[in-house]
């Protein structure tokens, strides 16, 4: 089974995994956010990059966005939680209807998202460190929230099917032509920024670690 998530047609390339719930709304604020332009994000906000991951793995920023907005860097964008529609405003944290992870502690304690990792995933620093980061946590546990499937998420499969390149546009004003292509490593040894899962997960989806183990970045990440 891939977990996918969902477009916001009016956000353009921004994409949440949404729910009638409040708690998703708080997973997605850590689980799809980027950081801004400041050191910490605000949490009252989702942060999103612009750009899609396009068919020959190729995310283009383009950096007008600079010049048109005196922005300090391009590509970051934000839209506060308030801004978007209210699904259901019967929903509370107290509501019969409101869903967690898990009803009780033990439960929690015992999904696959909640337990430790193995030593040959620990040994795939990629997967360590973005257990470490929050987004392995979170991904996993909005699958459970919205879906009820318990999954260890496969990091190896997003970061596998994630961009390879990262293509910088318009960056030079006096010479349109201009770009920077910045290659992106895919390895288990190596640093991999984990702002660029979005785009692996808003095309791909997730996919659960019995299907692509995190020990290794699969041959192939497009089975299940």
């Amino acid at each position: 089974m891939r977990y996918k998530a969902q477009q916001i047609p009016s956000n353009k390339n921004a994409f949440l995994l949404i729910e009638l719930h409040i708690f998703i709304n708080l997973l997605i604020t850590f689980a799809l956010a980027v950081y801004s332009e400041d050191e910490f994000p605000a949490t009252d906000a989702i942060y999103y990059f612009s750009g899609v991951l396009g068919a020959d793995d190729v995310v283009t920023i383009d950096n007008q966005e600079i010049f048109d907005t005196k922005r300090i860097s391009a590509g970051s964008n934000s839209k506060k939680i308030e801004r978007f529609a209210v699904l259901d405003n019967d929903t509370t944290e107290t509501s019969s209807e409101y869903l967690p992870v898990a009803e009780t502690e033990a439960l929690f304690d015992a999904l696959k998202t909640t337990t430790v990792l193995t030593e040959d995933e620990i040994a795939c620093s990629i997967v360590s460190g973005l257990r470490e980061n929050i987004p392995y946590s979170f991904y996993g546990y909005t699958v459970k929230a919205v879906t009820g499937a318990d999954i260890a998420p496969s990091m190896t499969q997003l970061v596998k099917s994630g961009p390879k390149i990262i293509r910088n546009i318009n960056i030079n004003p006096d010479d349109p032509e201009d770009y920077l292509d910045e290659e992106v490593v895919q390895s288990c040894q190596s640093y991999y920024n984990d702002s660029l899962l979005q785009y692996s997960l808003h095309k791909n989806g997730v996919v659960d670690t019995l299907c692509i183990p995190n020990n290794a970045l699969p041959l192939d990440a497009t089975k299940c």
